[in-house]
């Protein structure tokens, strides 16, 4: 059965590709695309690399990379295999530390924290 809609839609997140974030790098740091995007590409090879081994990455005063397991799960409707039980797996998370955490919030402020709650 498929879900109604309850009538309100939630509006769209913008979204940053990962081309504009490596050319938006390249303009901040005055260097080429092409490196840039191999540092990028580095980047995210690194962090699944140690973290599937089991490193926390940890940038200081950023935040930390981090696996969770998650226990396997019954599921309502079959895939196409006809499966109906998720096994157990890992997630990628990443947790911001709290001086990120505020001044995201003081950047944004109150009402749109408020906008965004109310939207969901």
């Amino acid at each position: 059965m498929k879900k109604q809609n309850s009538g309100k839609t939630k509006p769209r997140t913008p979204r940053v590709s990962r081309r504009e974030f490596v050319q938006r790098i390249a303009r901040r740091t005055s260097q080429p695309v092409g490196d840039v995007q191999q540092v990028y590409e580095a980047m995210i090879e690194e962090i699944i690399e140690l973290t599937t081994k089991g490193y926390n990455v940890t940038f200081t005063g950023f935040g930390r990379f981090y696996t969770q397991p998650h226990k396997g799960h019954r599921v309502q409707f079959a895939d196409p295999d006809g499966d109906t039980e998720v096994p157990d797996y890992m997630t990628l998370k990443f947790s911001a530390t709290s001086a990120i955490n505020k001044q995201i919030k003081d950047a944004v402020g109150d009402e749109k924290v408020q906008e965004l709650l109310a939207a969901q």
